[in-house]
């Protein structure tokens, strides 16, 4: 694609130095990490970013005791009293903004970032108004489907039917969210060229406003 090529070739060159941001969001097992090499195959320079290692991070800085959720996986928070999704929005919080500081940072230090995971939530990722940011996010519409992704190569996991239930209960909370936000929504299975099209379109947008 046009913006793309001219991009990573401005970007070798020095011609352009706003670091392109990739935040490709949804609930585990929907490619999100098979995505993100696709995109990291066409635009070289992006450095992968997944948002489990911040999480894990942050244990040394947050406790257990502050942050229950932050030490639990999410399929795993209906083991805690009350609502998974407001669990899952307290593990987000200090993640979420993890993320949105390292954007900042990838900005002063012009480095391009890809973070992907299931902590990148809808309406929740202030440097998304800038022009160099891309937010995407994936899911996996046919439950079955997403048991087997659950428990594909890149999770080599079992998932008990309770796991699977909160699972699903917040994959579809992020749907909903992306939907509230309207963010661009893809099936896990959709053709690559309509999510390369977002790409190119941000990035023609980013050269208009640099001019």
């Amino acid at each position: 694609m046009k913006s793309i090529s001219q991009y990573n070739k401005d970007w070798e060159e020095k011609n352009i130095t706003i670091p392109l941001i990739i935040l490709i969001g949804g609930y585990a097992g929907t490619g999100k990490s098979t995505l993100a090499q696709n995109i990291i195959s066409q635009i070289p320079h992006l450095n992968s970013f997944p948002t489990g290692i911040i999480r894990a991070t942050l244990r040394d800085y947050i406790s257990q005791e502050d942050n229950p959720f932050l030490y639990s996986h999410t399929y795993d928070l209906h083991q805690i009293e009350g609502d998974v999704r407001e669990h899952y929005l307290q593990q987000c919080k200090p993640i979420v903004d993890a993320i949105n500081q390292a954007i900042d940072f990838a900005e002063s230090e012009k480095q391009m970032i890809l973070f992907d995971g299931n902590h990148i939530l809808p309406g929740q990722m202030n440097p998304t108004n800038k022009p160099n940011v891309i937010e995407i996010y994936l899911k996996v519409s046919n439950p079955n489907t997403h048991m087997k992704m659950l428990s594909g190569p890149t999770h080599n996991r079992d998932i008990s039917e309770e796991q699977f239930q909160t699972a699903r209960i917040l994959h579809d909370y992020i749907v909903q969210r992306a939907q509230e936000f309207k963010k661009p929504i893809f099936e896990y299975d959709s053709p690559r060229d309509e999510i390369f099209r977002i790409i190119e379109d941000k990035l023609t947008s980013l050269y208009q406003s640099t001019k």
